[in-house]
């Protein structure tokens, strides 16, 4: 029973100890994201040569967060108001070409979002209200074909066609 007890007991501190360190990790990532960090630079080499990321206060309490590949293109640009996603979200591929154009309003997605094949073809696009689906979704092929159209309302799917 004594085996049992400091078992019980010691796995406890352990579960203990392992949230402390998930909720630091979470804390961490939100932080690196971007949502209540202060202006700055971040840069991949010491020499500061390098941007990764650089955070710009904007009016109105928004933050503009930009991260870059090492080649120094930009990677993504996202805004916040305090810890929310709020206002445009892009994300661009290596080459410079768009990948991801989205909007967000107070930490939900909102309006159209598109996503784009690395060879600049739509791939989808879909619209949003106060983070639910809302209205027409149309999914394309690498060639630019449609092969997908849906119908939301609400977040509900009330219809699609294959093509």
């Amino acid at each position: 029973m004594i085996n049992l007890y400091f078992s019980v007991h010691s796995n406890y501190k352990i579960m203990k100890r392992l949230s402390s360190i998930f909720s630091l990790g979470l804390v961490l990532l939100v932080i690196s994201c971007g949502g209540g960090e202060s202006a700055g630079i971040i840069y991949f080499d010491s020499a500061k040569t390098k941007k990764w990321k650089e955070t710009i206060q904007l009016e109105g309490g928004i933050q503009q967060v930009i991260h870059y590949y090492e080649s120094g293109k930009k990677r993504k640009e996202v805004h916040f108001s305090g810890p929310k996603l709020h206002g445009k979200y892009g994300t661009w591929y290596e080459s410079g070409q768009v990948e991801a154009e989205k909007e967000y309003k107070d930490g939900f997605k909102e309006g159209l979002h598109k996503a784009y094949y690395d060879n600049g073809q739509l791939s989808s696009s879909k619209g949003f209200k106060d983070g639910r689906l809302e209205g027409e979704s149309k999914y394309y092929y690498i060639d630019g074909k449609l092969w997908l159209e849906e119908v939301y309302s609400k977040g509900e799917l009330s219809s699609h066609k294959r093509h």
